[in-house]
This record gives C-alpha cells, sequence and structure tokens, in this order.
C-alpha cells in the first residue's frame, strides 16, 4: 500500500464509528463498540461504489461498513461519508490487520485513489444509542462542543426515549464522544437520529418547526451553558456492506 493509499484509508475511517446503536442502551466496557468517520469528495461516486463492492468481496472481514450520500451539510466540502462500525475491539484489528494482508486494498486504492479526494476523519467511541441504524435510510447528525460530558449524557439519556415515543427520533439514535481526528470548529460529540425514510423525516422536520417537543424544551433548559450547537447535517444511504 502506497503513502496516499493509506492516508486515503485513514481519512476513511472517521466514518465507520457512526452506525452501531443497536439496542437502547449504555456501552459501559473498554472493549468497544469503535467507529471511524472517513469524509470524501468525488465527482465519481459510480466508480467508488463499484470498488467498494468488489472490496467486499475480496477483502471479508468482521466490522459493517455503510457509504453515505452528503445531502445537505452547509460548507462541508465532503459529497460522501464511508461509516465503519466494529462491535468490539476483535472486530476492529480483523479489519485492520486485512489492510496489509489483502490484496484487495491495493485494487481499491488503484481504482479509487484517481476519482476521491479524502476531507476528514475522526474516530468516536459510542456512548449511548437505540433503535436499529440497519433499518433506516436517512440521518440526520449533531456535531456539539460538550464542556459537562457528564451533565450532557444525563439529560440526552432521559430525553431519547421520550422522543422515541413521541416519534420524533423514531428508530436509531446514539451519542459518540469523538476522539482521534477531532476537528475543533466541529466539537467534542455526535448525536444522530435515524429515519426509514425521506417521507418520514420530512414530517417529523414539519412538525418539529411548527411544535417543539416538551421533553426537548425542558432537556434544552437542562444543558443550556454546556453544549454549543457546530453544525447539523443529514445524509443518505447509498450502499451497505456486510
Amino acid at each position: 500500500m502506497n503513502t496516499n493509499s493509506y492516508y486515503f484509508f485513514v481519512k476513511h475511517l472517521s466514518f465507520i464509528l457512526l452506525g452501531l446503536f443497536l439496542s437502547s442502551l449504555t456501552y459501559a466496557n473498554n472493549d468497544g463498540p469503535v467507529v471511524g468517520y472517513f469524509g470524501i469528495s468525488t465527482e465519481d461516486p459510480l466508480t467508488v461504489l463499484n470498488a467498494a463492492n468488489r472490496l467486499n468481496k475480496d477483502c471479508r472481514s468482521a466490522g459493517r461498513f455503510t457509504l453515505l450520500a452528503n445531502t445537505f451539510d452547509a460548507d462541508d466540502e465532503s459529497t460522501h461519508l464511508f461509516v465503519g462500525t466494529f462491535a468490539n475491539n476483535a472486530e476492529f484489528m480483523d479489519y485492520w490487520n486485512g489492510l496489509s494482508s489483502c490484496d484487495g486494498w491495493a485494487k481499491y486504492f488503484s481504482k479509487t485513489n484517481p476519482v476521491v479526494n479524502a476531507t476528514f476523519n475522526s474516530m468516536g467511541i459510542p456512548l449511548m444509542g437505540g433503535g436499529d441504524q440497519l433499518k433506516d435510510s436517512v440521518f440526520q447528525a449533531f456535531n456539539l462542543s460538550v464542556t459537562d460530558p457528564a451533565k450532557f449524557a444525563g439529560a440526552y439519556a432521559q430525553l431519547m426515549p421520550a422522543l422515541a415515543a413521541e416519534g420524533i427520533c423514531p428508530s436509531s439514535w446514539g451519542l459518540v464522544a469523538i476522539g482521534a481526528g477531532t476537528n475543533p470548529s466541529w466539537g467534542t460529540h455526535l448525536t444522530f437520529c435515524g429515519y426509514p425514510d425521506m417521507k418520514t423525516y420530512l414530517e417529523v422536520s414539519h412538525r418539529n418547526a411548527k411544535s417543539p417537543s416538551p421533553a426537548f424544551i425542558d432537556f434544552q433548559s437542562k444543558v443550556q451553558g454546556v453544549v454549543t450547537i457546530e453544525r447539523v447535517s443529514m445524509s443518505t444511504v447509498v450502499a451497505r456492506f456486510d
């Protein structure tokens, strides 16, 4: 693997961390889950998709990968996101070791390097989550700067079951602490809500704009002064690689 290819991989790893929230729980041990987020910019998404499909066949490994289109994301230059999720450290190491042992990676980079620019990467540690991300095709994410993580997490843990019950965040949701690859202007944490389709997302957006949830208003009062919203983005699933 050449230097550019390795750099491109590391850039991609940041999106792997976004999609791990499979049941309503807090992740309390030191053995995963782990997520990586990788932003890319490309004018040839079909080449990227075909190369990723080939790679998934050539280099099977633990973990799950998702390719998302960056549908609405303000000034972010990324057009797409790769998200990889690993249930535990062993799954991540299986993937990591495959980078040097599977020739499919060299083929992947030879196809994608000419048409892809890596835009950012971050590693995330999921703190809590709920629902099944695999049932969702639309995700709204919030990049946050949090000065009191414990206070924020406590309020967030109370908020999300209420929003799920109200149908505002009807499917998957999660809170992630951003580690390596942190961009100060993008904050310290990431939260997200998943929606089964665009129609559901639009209906919820209209509802929120006209009549905010009482649970969310209460949440805002609890975290006032300890959190700043840095950016809000929306992405849609292009493909999943199992």
